[in-house]
This record gives structure tokens, sequence and C-alpha cells, in this order.
């Protein structure tokens, strides 16, 4: 039995994106007859443990996580584990938070002179 196809909200380890207040984790089980599976997500920041399902009756499509508070440019990583006759855990996964609702502190990039079009070169 082998784990595959693991996304987040859609995405293969995304990074820099405002995933919202609900995570979708789904993947694909390969490599088995068995229908009677029960499976388990996991959710760490660093090695602190932020969500676990445990082992339930999660449907085979996936797995919602709602109201879950993430921070912003966080990375973060989950795996998700599945039991039957054997039990096997997918390979560790990632997602990285954007800035969410930080407010951005930046300069437009302007010309000195207001009436021209600035050119921008790179060496």
């Amino acid at each position: 039995m082998r784990i595959t196809e693991c996304k987040v909200n859609h995405l293969v380890n995304p990074a820099g994106y405002d995933l919202g207040k609900k995570l979708r984790f789904s993947w694909n089980v390969e490599e088995t007859e068995e229908k009677d599976l029960s499976f388990r997500v996991v959710v760490k920041e660093g090695e602190n443990v932020i969500h676990d399902s445990g082992y339930g009756d999660l449907d085979f499509t996936g797995y919602e996580v709602k109201d879950i508070t993430l921070k912003p440019e966080t990375v973060y990583s989950w795996t998700v584990s599945a039991k039957g006759s054997e039990e096997v855990i997918g390979e560790e996964q990632f997602f990285e938070t954007g800035k969410m609702d930080e407010t951005w502190s930046a300069e437009w990039i302007t010309c000195a002179e207001s009436d021209r079009l600035p050119i921008f070169t790179k060496d």
C-alpha cells in the first residue's frame, strides 16, 4: 500500500498562499485492494503538533480541517497515514502561508523626474 498525490487545498506543497480558515487535505491510496481503511492526518509547526485527526473513517477523497489558526509566513508540515491490515505513513508534505492579514510596507519604485518614463536595467 502506498499513499500518493498528497495535496492541501488542491495544491502540492504550496508556498506563500493565504490558505484561509479551512484546509482540505487529499491523497490517493495505491497498491491495495482493501476497502476498510482508516486514515489519520497530522499537521505540525516545527516539532509541535497543531492538529491530529486521530485514526478514523476519513473519506478516501480527503479530509477537511475547519477553523485552524495558521500564522503568516510560516512553514507547516503534514502527513497522512492509512491503517488496514498494515499501517502506512505517507511522505511528509509541507505548506507555507503567505502574508495573510499582515500589512504591506514598501515604497513604490519611481523615476525622480515625474515627466519621464523610467527605464530599469540590471547587469
